[in-house]
């Protein structure tokens, strides 16, 4: 867990960057997408803030109690749901593009539902977590965790072909 996080603090770095560029690049970009590119901003803070929380808590104030490395609480569940939102509103972004490069209405509908099948699923996995919070019985909900990353992976792929093929 600790290396995940560590890895996600750069990422983490590296879109701080990458948004500091974006609003110093294009100041006259349309107002929504300036709203998406805040509300990814905010997302991914609360996303790294509830992870540092999270392995403070285990990690550092209850440093030797192995116990609670064996379960999950609320700042570990909301995990799923937070990514799951966060991937999804980038994937209906890229399904908006599907839309300005191909007019394919058929496109853009795939892309949409396996993007809102993605963040149905990552609510679920989130709920599921939160109601089996011991880390050994998550396997009595894999289907959900199917569900979830099947979905966005699939989307992804399938955004990535359309862009590729049309561009």
């Amino acid at each position: 867990m600790l290396i995940g996080f560590m890895l996600n603090a750069i990422l983490y770095g590296i879109m701080i960057t990458q948004v500091y560029l974006y609003f110093t690049t294009y100041k006259n970009d349309r107002p929504f997408l300036k709203y998406l590119v805040v509300f990814l901003l905010v997302a991914d803070t609360v996303n790294t803030v509830f992870d540092f929380m999270y392995l403070y808590n285990v990690l550092i104030l209850h440093f030797g109690e192995f116990h609670l490395l064996e379960r999950a609480d609320w700042l570990f569940a909301t995990d799923p749901a937070i990514t799951g939102i966060i991937a999804t509103a980038v994937q209906l972004f890229f399904a908006w593009r599907v839309h300005v490069l191909t007019k394919n209405w058929f496109l853009v509908s795939l892309v949409s539902v396996l993007a809102v099948s993605g963040v149905v699923g990552a609510i679920v996995t989130a709920f599921e977590v939160g109601g089996t919070p011991n880390f050994v019985d998550f396997r009595k909900f894999k289907s959900v965790v199917i569900l979830w990353l099947a979905s966005e992976s699939l989307g992804d792929i399938l955004i990535t072909t359309i862009l590729v093929s049309y561009l």
